[in-house]
């Protein structure tokens, strides 16, 4: 059987670090669905990953910075215009590219874009083709929060999260359980001061 201290730590930690952590949990979930019925698009978040040899800089700097995740929206191909910022699969790798329209290309009835990074100095050397591309920039974006997720996709990073989490929830534990203790001290001293009188 439990002690009543052991019991009163558990509940503590409950209080302090579960609950708020599921409740936390919770409105993301909802806030992402809510994203996915309003933009169409299953996937209407995007992070700005490093892809320059400064950190916070990638190549659509200064539009954004690396870390910031961009609401993007479900586009009909045909609706997009020079000045837009898209979203596509690049034909030499599987990572998605966020880059602006410079030009758009009608030929036997197919679309293709011209684009470039705001910060390139030239436009990207393949036309991206109407089945690539995946969205387009709401105009919406979340700064520098993506970068808590481009970290954890390191080792290193990875360490420093849990080490990070680990430490709060000690904290947060250890610090309710000396206010507790103080109340149920000042309590305590002070009936009896009360029996003394």
């Amino acid at each position: 059987m439990l002690s009543k201290s052991l019991k009163e730590d558990i509940k503590i930690f409950i209080d302090e670090v579960i609950i708020p952590f599921v409740i936390s949990l919770i409105i993301f979930v909802l806030f992402y669905f809510s994203l996915v019925l309003l933009t169409g698009s299953t996937t209407p978040l995007r992070i700005v990953a490093v892809d320059m040899p400064v950190w916070y800089q990638n190549s659509m700097y200064p539009t954004f910075i690396t870390g910031d995740i961009i609401i993007v929206q479900k586009v009909d191909p045909s609706s997009l215009k020079v000045g837009d910022v898209i979203v596509f699969n690049r034909p030499y790798s599987e990572t998605p590219v966020v880059h602006r329209i410079i030009q758009v290309i009608k030929e036997d009835g197919t679309l293709e874009f011209k684009v470039k990074g705001d910060f390139n100095p030239i436009p990207d050397f393949y036309l991206v083709k109407e089945s690539d591309i995946l969205g387009k920039w709401t105009g919406y974006k979340i700064q520098l929060i993506g970068i808590v997720i481009l970290l954890a996709q390191t080792t290193l990073g990875k360490f420093i999260l849990i080490s990070l989490l680990l430490i709060y929830i000690i904290y947060t534990f250890v610090a309710e359980k000396i206010e507790k203790d103080e109340k149920r001290t000042s309590k305590e001293n002070l009936s009896f001061s009360k029996n003394e009188l």
